[in-house]
């Protein structure tokens, strides 16, 4: 039961904290505008370290991965195939093992997607067998977990921007010798730093008026300014604002937030299967929920994967006409889909929804409430 009044809770106090200090056990750490550009930043330090050695540079990416994440590659004439996972989203390492033999350079992408997953025995054994693959760990849905990155990893990439209001940000880390070529430094805010940075703001003023045609105008430059990334293809540093921001972070309210909100709205969930199941057995298995993340974890988002017999895209469209918002993450391309049933099975039927520091524990009861009221209509049809 959720108590008003009464005594206070005692809270010991903490200090707030540079964002950037979460990476300071790490040598080389430095700063892109965004994940993409940090791949490319990456992708260019190999190559650079690879030097005028023969042979082919091929990238393995997870069958479930945003489709942006290509582009660093494509941008740099570099091979990219994709490699299938588990039913429990761990890597595929026999499959894997079977696509890299006879690589001579081999880069494996991994993502520990939503917390839920471990890859660090997978990646022992791949290291293990294969001493001259370079491992790349995307870490942006455990970014404010560092004691779970992947030891095995050579180089770290993460954006940041996904995790509170900037308009910029990726967190790129190397372990080893520092890297080759840093990212550009701008003198004045590029495009897309510019065009975010005032939707934001306008956004600031859409949620004090309500105003369509200011939420209408800030839509359009946030869609303007993800286009004028180039694929990753010129690689830029973090905006002298954003940096501003990452000084100033509430790094212990954002993870304690967040990781209420993500328990809460798990526990919430899960009365609502129960709840539904009792009135119809079909309803029972309208949804499911991945492992719960560890209290350990700062949670990123809460994914919630839909029954193949509801339209998942309508769901989202009607929750969404009722103020709450969800990510598909993501629409995988025809390919990614080919390389296993399960990455084609989650992006399929899965929607995230967020817990992040914005929001409370009545939030999670509203989002709870609301997708109830959704689902009522669909599961009619069961």
């Amino acid at each position: 039961m959720y108590e008003i009044g009464n005594e206070f809770s005692y809270v010991i106090p903490s200090d707030e904290q540079d964002f950037r200090e979460l990476f300071r056990e790490f040598r080389n750490v430095t700063y892109a505008r965004s994940g993409r550009e940090g791949l490319g930043l990456v992708a260019d330090d190999i190559s650079g370290q690879r030097g005028e050695k023969p042979g082919v540079l091929t990238v393995f990416l997870p069958a479930l991965c945003p489709p942006e994440m290509l582009g660093p590659f494509k941008a740099r004439d570099i091979e990219t195939r994709f490699y299938p996972l588990k039913k429990d989203l761990k890597i595929d390492v026999d499959q894997l093992e079977k696509a890299i033999k006879g690589v001579t350079y081999p880069v494996i992408v991994t993502i520990p997607h939503f917390g839920v997953v471990d890859h660090r025995e997978e990646t022992i054994r791949l290291k293990a067998a294969h001493p001259e693959a370079t491992i790349v760990e995307d870490i942006t849905h455990v970014l404010y977990t560092p004691t779970v990155y992947d030891p095995s990893a050579d180089y770290l990439v993460g954006s940041i921007r996904k995790w509170m209001p900037l308009p910029d940000g990726a967190v790129v880390i190397k372990k080893g010798a520092p890297f080759v070529k840093e990212p550009k430094e701008d003198l004045e805010p590029t495009k897309f730093t510019s065009l975010r940075e005032n939707a934001l703001l306008l956004k600031t003023s859409y949620l004090r008026t309500g105003d369509a045609k200011t939420k209408e105008v800030y839509a359009g430059m946030l869609k303007q300014a993800e286009e004028s990334l180039d694929d990753g293809a010129t690689v830029h540093r973090i905006s002298k604002t954003a940096e501003q921001i990452l000084r100033q972070a509430r790094v212990v309210r954002i993870g304690s937030r967040r990781g209420e909100n993500y328990h809460n709205l798990y526990q919430m969930l899960q009365e609502l299967l129960l709840d539904l199941g009792e009135k119809n057995k079909k309803a029972a298995h309208a949804f499911r929920l991945l492992p719960e993340v560890s209290d350990k974890i700062v949670p990123f988002m809460m994914p919630v994967v839909f029954s193949a017999e509801l339209d998942r895209d309508k769901i989202a469209k009607e929750l969404e006409a009722k103020g709450i918002y969800t990510k598909v993450l993501w629409n995988i391309e025809p390919g990614q889909a080919k390389a296993g049933s399960t990455s084609q099975d989650i992006a399929s039927h899965m929607l995230a929804f967020w817990i992040d520091q914005r929001y409370d524990r009545f939030d999670m009861e509203h989002t709870t409430q609301t997708l109830k009221e959704v689902l009522a209509k669909h599961l009619k049809s069961l």
